[in-house]
């Protein structure tokens, strides 16, 4: 999960938590949920852990068709899942199972994330237009964009290997990576 949204959470106690596209377990959520109901989930379960006397709620949940009560969340989040969903249906199932003061908060990479690999050719295509979230009614409500130099030589072969870049590793154009994360804030519906 990006950084900025732990922090986010961290902060929360005595409140319903819904985590979607969890993927795998991390530590941290184990301190959110000593003081939350904490729900995590994804669409499939065989990363995620199930840690014996934890207080984590495990669930199977599709993000786009979730199966949780209305106004039942006070706090929904996700960490660059939104790329990869039906955002339109995605944020309809969210506002509805938020609360009257519930919020959504999602992080994604923003369009300068790794700009220096999409200038070599790679491009996953997985960053968010920050313009084009605003039009569902969300707000950016943090913004981090900082250059990552590389410590070390195997820092350079990772990025290497991991993207097939057909160019000697020793030889790699690129010092380090930007990295731009987003975080963003949906509210329900006021009625």
């Amino acid at each position: 999960m990006i950084r900025i949204l732990q922090d986010s959470l961290r902060g929360i106690s005595g409140k319903t938590i819904v985590e979607f596209g969890a993927g795998y377990h991390e530590p941290f959520r184990l301190d959110i949920a000593k003081n939350n109901h904490y729900i995590v989930s994804d669409i499939n379960l065989r990363e995620l852990s199930i840690l014996p006397n934890s207080n984590l709620d495990i669930r199977c949940i599709d993000a786009c068709n979730i199966k949780l009560d209305n106004a039942s969340i006070d706090v929904a989040c996700s960490s660059m899942l939104i790329m990869h969903l039906n955002i339109e249906r995605h944020f309809s199932e969210a506002k509805r199972i938020l609360k009257k003061d519930g919020v959504y908060l999602f992080a994604a990479t923003g369009l300068k994330h790794n700009q220096e690999l999409k200038i070599l050719g790679f491009d996953p295509h997985l960053d968010v237009d920050t313009d084009s979230m605003l039009k569902y009614g969300v707000r950016l409500v943090y913004e981090e964009c900082y250059f990552d130099p590389f410590t070390d030589t195997q820092d350079r072969f990772f990025w290497q290997d991991m993207f097939s870049l057909d160019i000697d590793p020793a030889r790699l154009p690129v010092s380090g990576l930007t990295k731009h994360y987003l975080l963003f804030e949906l509210s329900p519906d006021k009625k």
